[in-house]
């Protein structure tokens, strides 16, 4: 192995050299720059200020809506522009800061005569709105007044009508009033009230048999309210223990022709369970006539009622009718409340 060291050269084995001595011998290969002259160092140099030159400032033009917003500053007379968004290195950047601004997100504000770019403009600097004109007022106006007048109208019309459908109401009680007289309404509330009946329930029956006459007789020979017959008066006599002075014509009298009739109604009534349709139907034409009836398949299909379309056809069943009917008016008119 053959090592060549040329003069001059560092790479000498054993030979330790400082650098600052290496620097007081020429190198072509420019590695090593020469150190400063301290003396040139030390040497005090003045400071020089420059002088700013006063300059009138000078318009800013109004930043373009294309381009980013700027903040224009004047400091010591000179006018500086200072960036929209600190400087940041590009190997420091963020995706989002990478991205240009997007001018249509940024509020740019309108230049204004004799104002700065940036001067805020208050409510009172707002253009005035616009008055309404006389003639659309006028409008206005006569649209109100036409609606309110036909809301007038429509109020009118529907008290008219209202009041016109009372009247009516208030007349066809007034028929029913006069179609069903309350005579003896006292005696007959008592004794209905003492036989455990109604006494609407009664009072239609007395209105079916004499229409509230205490005279009355029919070709039959029943006499007095309720048209008592003479076998059935004498018997109901018997029964509730009247004695000696029983007398037909007894039946005459308003109170003892109602306190025969309502006891016998209660007798009915035990006899057919109450049933209003049986209860009449038998004080008509006897309660032997209703057993029959009753045991009759084509008229009755449990042998204790019988409804009144089923009735047979005749004079019983159109005096139950008028009696059922009588009742329920009877009862609407003054027994329940009725709103008119």
């Amino acid at each position: 192995m053959h090592l060549l060291f040329h003069q001059g050269s560092d790479n000498i084995p054993g030979r330790v050299q400082r650098r600052a001595d290496r620097h007081k011998q020429p190198d072509s290969r420019g590695q090593y720059p020469r150190p400063r002259d301290n003396e040139f160092a030390q040497q005090p140099r003045p400071r020089i200020h420059p002088t700013p030159q006063a300059q009138p400032p000078q318009p800013v033009s109004p930043v373009p809506r294309g381009n980013q917003p700027q903040e224009v500053y004047t400091e010591n007379g000179v006018q500086y522009v200072r960036p929209s968004r600190p400087y940041v290195p590009d190997y420091m950047r963020s995706e989002k800061q990478q991205q240009p601004l997007d001018p249509a997100h940024v509020d740019i504000p309108t230049p204004q005569a004799g104002r700065g770019p940036y001067t805020v403009i208050s409510d009172d600097d707002a253009p005035p709105t616009k008055k309404m004109s006389r003639r659309t007022l006028l409008i206005l106006i006569a649209a109100a007044f036409f609606v309110l007048a036909g809301a007038w109208v429509a109020q009118l019309v529907f008290s008219a009508q209202t009041n016109s459908i009372y009247a009516t109401r208030e007349a066809q009680a007034q028929i029913l009033l006069n179609k069903h007289p309350f005579g003896y309404r006292e005696l007959i509330e008592r004794e209905a009230d003492k036989n455990n009946l109604h006494p609407a329930f009664v009072a239609a029956i007395v209105l079916s048999e004499s229409s509230f006459d205490p005279k009355a007789e029919s070709y039959r020979g029943a006499r007095g309210l309720m048209q008592m017959m003479e076998d059935t008066a004498q018997w109901v006599g018997e029964t509730i223990g009247t004695g000696s002075d029983y007398s037909f014509d007894l039946m005459y009298q308003a109170e003892t022709n109602v306190l025969y009739g309502c006891w016998y109604l209660s007798y009915l009534s035990d006899k057919f369970g109450g049933d209003p349709v049986l209860v009449a139907a038998a004080f008509h034409s006897g309660q032997t006539n209703v057993m029959n009836w009753l045991n009759n398949a084509q008229y009755s299909s449990d042998q204790r009622t019988i409804k009144l379309e089923e009735f047979p056809d005749g004079n019983t069943k159109t005096y139950v009718e008028r009696v059922m009917n009588a009742f329920a008016v009877y009862r609407r008119l003054y027994y329940e409340e009725v709103t008119i």
